[in-house]
């Protein structure tokens, strides 16, 4: 067997992407759907478009792997974003993921889509809560509402507390790293320097039973003091307010007032030496003549003098420094423990700050509700009417199923309350049909369309008609308002047609409708869905009588007369069995043959044949 050749990046042809997909994995992909844009327009505005009247059906039906996942997950986006105000609130159910009771399982995903955040940063939580609430007595949901109130206020005050604790621990964090960390830095360069700064300290009249303390403190002064000027402040204060400096400074004081006098004396010498000569006469003659002799020394003692007060002053300034030099070192280890002590700190209080808020936030989330509990116990009723077991209720159903079947009520009616509360509308998206057994997928199909026709649901399914309904036009009409097949859509050469669905009905529209209704005496309900299906498909084509006539069959015609307009609009022939209703059908819509040709692909597209 040869060996599998492998392009390594040696073998790479020049200038080819390196980032592109060795293997396409089997979700839906925005490529898949690319070509399909055409047909989703007109669906994804009727989707999201105020006056289309719920709940409807979209069935996007193809074969297995045909793409109609990745369709469905176009149209969903494509709907998202013409709503716009009219917000959307979309619940994806994975058929694959439906246990045994589908009613609870789709009622959970509906409750996940409402309290999810949407685009736009909102979300309908306190909806789907007080929802989850219907069918429930009235004074159980306030007193439990009650408890949770109360829960939640005990919580919201221990973590008060707790960030109160904490911005004490901030308020004191000087305190704390100095005295009571053990491991701190300026810890350790205190004890490793004990000796040398208990001799200082004692120098300086600083006596306890423990220097570290009194080091610590005054490195705390320092600290406190901050910044150079108050590094230089502490030194300047070193130099009189402590023991042995203030006796230094007055001795240079004394020494430098000497060594004026001391030069005084020499520079007024002929003064007071005449003034003694006169003074004493001979008595003082002797004692003149000595002091004339060594009058120099006058100059002498007065540099002696001089000198000693500077040496006085250099020796304050060295006890300062000496004293000063080992606080001020510990400033730095000190700033840094407290650094590290902060940030720790500021980000406990941030993360406090924000339990807080969130606890707030939901301590005044379950007041209103407790309050509104309260009011309903009040008031004697519930805010949602309440599903009680009547004797008519599904032998079967158990407390989860009608507790789901009252909770989607009560977002139904709210929805068409449209107090502010609830979304535009709710589409249920059902996906997967095709992987579960055919029976299984009925089921599922089955509840999704008892619990979507509600005012203010849509429903988009996604599946195999033929495995779904086996075949079963009238089931498969009955639950599926707007067919849409996927594989249809691919095959046709979709083109724009002039009128858009917001478009009103023409007289010449509405005379062809009736006609057509007319000739196949259709009922309300299919007279309603050919004009809708006729409203959609009109914006792919402009051969108006072709597609109106096309509908009727599909929608009236039993299963010989929808073969044999196949027949006509392929061979391109109106050749019908004269007096049969495909003539009448055919007069009165006025198409050509080369129209019915034209038209049938699109016709085809909102066709309910592939059930």
């Amino acid at each position: 067997m040869a060996e599998p050749h492998v392009m390594s990046s040696e073998t790479r042809p020049a200038g080819e992407a390196t980032t592109q997909s060795i293997f396409a994995s089997d979700r839906p992909s925005a490529a898949e759907a690319a070509g399909l844009a055409d047909l989703l327009a007109p669906v994804a505005a009727l989707l999201a478009h105020p006056r289309a009247e719920a709940p409807f059906t979209v069935g996007l039906f193809g074969g297995a792997g045909g793409g109609k996942s990745s369709a469905m997950q176009a149209l969903l986006d494509r709907a998202q974003t013409l709503g716009g105000s009219f917000r959307l609130v979309r619940a994806r159910i994975d058929a694959t993921s439906v246990g045994a009771d589908p009613t609870a399982a789709i009622a959970a995903r509906i409750y996940d889509a409402l309290c999810a955040v949407g685009p736009d940063g909102t979300s309908f939580a306190a909806l789907a809560q007080d929802s989850a609430h219907a069918g429930r007595d009235p004074l159980a949901v306030a007193q439990e509402a009650s408890e949770r109130l109360g829960d939640t206020k005990r919580k919201l005050d221990t973590e008060r507390l707790s960030l109160n604790e904490l911005d004490g621990r901030r308020a004191r964090l000087v305190e704390t790293v100095l005295y009571d960390s053990a491991g701190s830095r300026i810890e350790s360069f205190a004890r490793a320097n004990r000796a040398r700064i208990e001799t200082r300290l004692k120098s300086f009249g600083f006596f306890s039973n423990d220097p570290v303390a009194t080091y610590k403190d005054l490195v705390r002064d320092v600290y406190e003091s901050g910044g150079v000027m108050g590094r230089v402040g502490v030194f300047f204060h070193s130099l009189w307010a402590f023991r042995g400096q203030t006796k230094l400074i007055v001795w240079a004081i004394l020494l430098f007032l000497a060594s004026w006098g001391l030069e005084h004396l020499f520079v007024t010498r002929e003064a007071w030496v005449g003034w003694l000569q006169a003074t004493g006469g001979e008595k003082l003659a002797p004692s003149i003549d000595l002091l004339n002799g060594n009058i120099g020394l006058l100059t002498g003692a007065s540099r002696i003098a001089f000198w000693g007060g500077v040496l006085a002053l250099v020796v304050v300034v060295l006890r300062a420094l000496r004293f000063t030099l080992p606080v001020q070192r510990g400033v730095s280890p000190l700033r840094g423990d407290i650094e590290t002590r902060r940030r720790e700190l500021d980000g406990l209080i941030a993360l406090q700050t924000r339990r807080v808020d969130a606890l707030s936030a939901e301590s005044e989330a379950q007041a209103r509700r407790a309050e509104e509990a309260e009011r309903r116990v009040g008031a004697g009723t519930s805010a949602t009417p309440v599903v009680a077991e009547h004797p008519f209720e599904e032998a079967g159903a158990s407390k989860a199923t009608r507790a789901a079947r009252a909770f989607i009520a009560s977002v139904s009616r709210e929805i068409v309350a449209a107090s502010g509360r609830a979304p535009g509308r709710l589409v249920l998206a059902v996906d997967n049909l095709d992987r579960v057994p055919a029976g299984r997928a009925a089921d599922v199909a089955q509840a999704v369309h008892a619990l979507g026709a509600r005012a203010g649901f849509v429903t988009v399914l996604a599946c195999d008609a033929s495995r779904v309904w086996a075949g079963n036009r009238t089931e498969a009409q009955r639950q599926v308002q707007v067919p849409l097949n996927v594989d249809a859509a691919r095959l046709a050469d979709m083109t724009a047609g002039s009128a858009t669905l917001d478009a009103l009905l023409t007289e010449e529209e509405e005379r062809l409708l009736g006609g057509l209704n007319a000739v196949f005496a259709a009922t309300p309900r299919a007279a309603k869905r050919l004009q809708n299906l006729y409203r959609l498909a009109r914006c792919h084509s402009d051969r108006r009588e072709a597609l109106v006539f096309l509908l009727a069959v599909d929608i009236n015609g039993d299963e010989g007369e929808r073969r044999r307009v196949l027949e006509v609009a392929a061979a391109g022939q109106a050749d019908f069995d004269a007096g049969s209703r495909l003539v009448s059908a055919l007069d009165a819509s006025r198409a050509s043959a080369g129209d019915l040709s034209a038209a049938l692909p699109v016709a085809r597209i909102y066709s309910s044949s592939a059930a």
